[in-house]
């Protein structure tokens, strides 16, 4: 299967998942945003050296500031 077709497989089963969640509490919202936020912060450091190599050294600085 080509790469176009692979991702809309996926977002299809991610907009599947979503609508059959429903509404989520506020909560649980908060859970995720904290989750998501300690993921960043836990691995900035491959998350700047990704960065560099896509975009040619980019500064660490510049890609913290994102």
């Amino acid at each position: 299967m080509e790469p176009i077709g692979q991702t809309r497989l996926l977002l299809d089963a991610q907009r599947a998942a979503f609508e059959h969640e429903g509404v989520v509490t506020a909560q649980v919202r908060i859970d995720r945003l904290e989750r998501a936020l300690a993921l960043l912060v836990n691995h900035q450091a491959e998350i700047c050296a990704a960065a560099a190599s896509d975009f040619g050294q980019r500064p660490e600085t510049l890609t913290r500031f994102m």
